[in-house]
């Protein structure tokens, strides 16, 4: 059996990476604290090769080393060595992962032509390094007295973890065929880091895309193990979410759901049975805990973060309603009171009427508005914005999803963004936004397409933009909304086949006739003039077409957008659809995961621009 090479303190197991102090063994090998070419430190795991089963993490290290998301620990580099100590060519990593039987990860020699002592021995890899993990973290809070981690700080850190479970989870990773999604199969403590103030997801040895999940000998954690893994080594897309659940358990409260000298046995029938232990958890917490470790995977919450949201929601309930006052308690001259008070009200409401919604300095009702009887209000169903020397229409929204707003009737076009600009320079110094929208590849220029919507603002800009206009970015409930995603299908058209459209999406039409999409030689329309392109029944145009834009919400529904102070990191879910594209948007496009998009928020993009929402004080 070939010999894993033995390290210390100072040793490089490859050129330029000096190990300064042992951080810990595993299964396969040891991982080591390391200063990088360049002074920066790293995470150094040394992998046995010679150790049967450790060809697993060689190939579930194929799957992610591509992988960069925030909340992953980053694969910085790998390599392979020989028992000499010598380091082999990159084209023995794909011609160890065509050898599926060789578990030693002994090379073909007649297709490599090299000699039998050139087989690999170690596998390097080069991490980014955390400065402790959640199991740590757990082991210095009860060092202080404390039962767990602080729940605050524990749903932050677990928060991030889900963030990289759904983003593993979801299918959408390129590994040679159709997109997959990858399970990560090992989440636990020690295997979620914290870096800086956030948490990364790492330890990747036993990752499986999905394809693969049904032909693959696991091993696992069982302490943290889902049913289906435990019973038929077959992964559901929610195991991670299992185990999660599982972990919050032991670092909320200091103790796995399971007694403390159970067994192995007791212990895997526990997770087969459904009878984790989950008593010392306060019951609204118990409550999301048990759904998110349910027997069946179905049953268990749609994603990661789904189940932290509940979590949430469950350690900060909102305060309770105020308490009642009975008629016990009134004297009788009070109630005489209260009931002339009421007859007086009543009496104002059957001969006054509902009264006139007050709009604020800078809007008014637009000509020929209809007035509209909402909740004892008197709304106008247009108003104009008619700030900083604009005249911008918006249109009324009633849903009984969000409530009532009022959201721009087009999207903001290169004139309303230039005046915007010249007024706030410091805030658009380094905007794209002058390049304009795109046509055959070349850019328009915004100088001469006044009436284009504008492109390349990022998230940021768009919503200091709002905030100038004296309203906010629609979040993507409320753009649904308006653009009559929660409102009944017109009569006898399809529901699968709806979208913010006036008329059913026809091919064969003239386009210009229609919804501004498939325009990658044309580029963009003039903002609202695509005769289909207007939302049934509130008459917002361009939301099917003439291209993507800006809402307020984070993809994360945890996280919060701050124009002030943007997180780089953060995703910001988009609606609409691009001019480029070659069909419409249609709502059922909403609830596919490949096609709902986001981007970063200080990210831009030729086909991403945006409108405006407000909600004033006194609507109702």
């Amino acid at each position: 059996m070939t010999q894993i090479r033995q390290y210390d303190v100072g040793d490089e197991p490859v050129p330029g990476y000096r190990l300064t102090g042992f951080l810990g063994s595993g299964g396969f090998g040891e991982v080591w604290k390391a200063t990088a070419p360049g002074g920066t430190q790293v995470a150094i795991k040394i992998i046995n090769l010679a150790m049967k089963g450790a060809l697993k993490e060689f190939r579930s290290l194929r799957l992610v080393k591509r992988i960069q998301y925030p909340n992953l620990v980053p694969i910085l580099a790998i390599w392979l060595k020989d028992p000499k100590g010598e380091i082999l060519e990159e084209s023995a990593f794909e011609e160890i992962a065509a050898q599926p039987s060789q578990l030693r990860g002994t090379l073909a020699a007649q297709t490599l032509a090299i000699t039998r002592q050139s087989e690999p021995a170690e596998l390097i890899i080069a991490m980014g390094l955390g400065h402790k993990s959640l199991a740590d973290r757990l082991e210095e809070c009860q060092r202080q007295g404390l039962t767990g981690i602080p729940v605050d700080e524990l749903l932050k850190y677990l928060q991030d973890a889900a963030r990289a479970i759904d983003y593993l989870n979801s299918p959408r990773h390129d590994l040679g065929s159709d997109a997959t999604a990858i399970q990560h199969c090992d989440i636990k403590p020690p295997n979620i880091l914290i870096v800086g103030d956030a948490a990364q997801v790492c330890d990747f040895s036993l990752a499986r895309a999905v394809d693969d999940l049904r032909k693959t000998s696991l091993s696992f954690s069982p302490v943290y193990a889902a049913p289906e893994v435990i019973e038929s080594n077959t992964p559901s897309p929610s195991t991670d979410q299992y185990s999660l659940a599982v972990s919050y358990v032991e670092l909320r409260t200091g103790e796995l759901p399971f007694p403390s000298t159970a067994t192995a046995h007791v212990v895997v029938q526990a997770h087969l049975n459904g009878n984790l232990d989950l008593s010392r958890l306060p019951p609204a917490e118990r409550a999301v805990i048990r759904r998110g470790t349910a027997r069946e995977p179905s049953a268990r919450f749609a994603s990661a973060s789904d189940l932290m949201l509940a979590l949430r929601q469950a350690c900060h309930p909102q305060s309770g309603a105020p308490r009642r006052q009975t008629l016990l308690r009134w004297t009788a001259a009070s109630l005489v009171v209260a009931l002339a008070l009421v007859s007086s009200a009543l009496w104002l409401h059957w001969h006054a009427g509902p009264r006139p919604l007050q709009l604020p300095s800078g809007f008014a009702a637009a000509p020929g508005a209809k007035i509209v009887k909402l909740h004892e209000r008197n709304c106008p169903d247009q108003i104009i914005s008619t700030r900083h020397g604009l005249n911008i229409p918006f249109r009324l929204v009633d849903s009984r999803r969000t409530g009532v707003f009022y959201i721009m009737e087009n999207k903001v076009s290169n004139e309303q963004f230039a005046r915007f600009a010249s007024e706030n320079p410091q805030v658009v110094q380094n905007s794209k936004w002058e390049l304009g929208a795109s046509a055959q590849k070349q850019n328009l220029g915004a100088a001469g397409h006044e009436r284009l919507p504008v492109f390349r603002v990022t998230c940021v800009e768009a919503a200091l933009f709002a905030r100038w206009l004296g309203g906010d970015l629609p979040t993507a409930e409320r753009w649904d909304a308006a653009a009559g995603r929660y409102e009944p299908p017109p009569d006898g058209e399809a529901s699968a086949d709806r979208g913010p459209f006036r008329q059913p999406w026809d091919p064969d039409q003239p386009r210009e006739l229609q919804v501004a999409v498939n325009r990658g030689l044309e580029g963009p329309l003039p903002v609202g003039t695509a005769t289909h392109d207007i939302s049934t029944p509130f008459g917002c145009r361009d939301m099917a077409g003439n291209g993507n834009e800006w809402t307020g919400s984070p993809r994360d529904a945890l996280e919060r957008f701050d124009p002030d102070n943007p997180d780089p990191l953060l995703s910001i879910i988009l609606r609409g659809r691009s001019y480029m594209q070659p069909e419409p948007l249609r709502f059922k496009d909403l609830d596919d995961r490949l096609l709902d998009e986001d981007q970063k928020c200080v990210d831009s993009n030729l086909d991403i621009s945006f409108r405006v929402a407000v909600v004033f004080d006194d609507l109702p």
